[in-house]
């Protein structure tokens, strides 16, 4: 069955779970699953926490970061397991929410030149992706 909406119709994205998609020559294959593509933005973001400065603005802005990275793909995945379309939809639109805002802080990390551009260019690109299919998701199923 696929994941998406919580009829269990897909969300278009793919052929389920094991599906990836070539990011044009730029790096690794990106997961067409929204539940999948949400946790590995996560991740990246974890990652990307270790690289911050050591010291007020770094704790304080990758905390913020990763809190709000994290919560798209938890809230993604709450969704999966909605009890109504309105309960997925709710879902759907906090971990929309917290995707812009994960990209704010992404933004401000690149303009405080704590990390370059280069290095959260792929980042704030697959924020602004996940925004885009979020939105999507949940203007569909709105209907």
């Amino acid at each position: 069955m696929s994941r998406g909406l919580p009829n269990g119709s897909s969300n278009g994205g793919g052929e389920g779970r094991a599906a990836t998609q070539s990011k044009g020559g730029r790096g690794a294959a990106v997961p067409y699953d929204i539940t999948d593509r949400a946790a590995a933005f996560g991740d990246r973001v974890i990652k990307l926490s270790f690289s911050m400065p050591n010291n007020a603005a770094g704790w304080e802005i990758g905390k913020q970061v990763v809190r709000a990275a994290m919560s798209i793909g938890a809230n993604v995945e709450e969704a999966q397991g909605a009890e109504s379309k309105a309960d997925f939809l709710h879902k759907m639109r906090i971990a929309r929410k917290e995707c812009r805002e994960a990209n704010y802080f992404l933004t401000r990390i690149v303009n405080a030149d704590l990390i370059t551009r280069e290095r959260l260019e792929g980042l704030i690109d697959e924020a602004d992706q996940l925004v885009r299919i979020l939105t999507t998701i949940i203007l569909n199923t709105v209907g």
